[in-house]
């Protein structure tokens, strides 16, 4: 059962975030066992009183092994009462596929 737990922690995905008085910094960042020609895509979804927004960016990257890397750099400004979702995909079309996502605290 350890090993189960090490090899599901090998591979990791996640949101470093700092927030300022305008403006949420949101990096992706990924850390991988082996070395990785995958698809990464990046979804944001926007809703607030002007409505709602969706992009989504997909493209190709080479990922080396045991290097921690940033995927790109998102700089927001997020409104009173607005919402922010920000979902990261990475794939390889077979062994590796990692999802993890952000969220905004909705500001009433």
């Amino acid at each position: 059962m350890s090993f189960l737990l090490v090899a599901a922690l090998s591979n990791q995905l996640w949101f470093s975030t700092q927030q300022d008085a305008r403006y949420y910094t949101i990096t992706p960042k990924v850390n991988l066992d082996s070395s990785c020609e995958c698809t990464i895509s990046v979804e944001i979804q926007r809703k607030g009183s002007q409505g709602e927004s969706r992009s989504l960016q997909k493209s190709n990257i080479s990922l080396e092994a045991r290097k921690e890397r940033a995927l790109g750099q998102m700089k927001l400004s997020i409104s009173q009462g607005e919402r922010v979702d920000i979902t990261v995909t990475l794939s390889n079309g077979s062994n590796i596929e990692m999802k993890t996502q952000w969220s905004s605290s909705p500001k009433v």
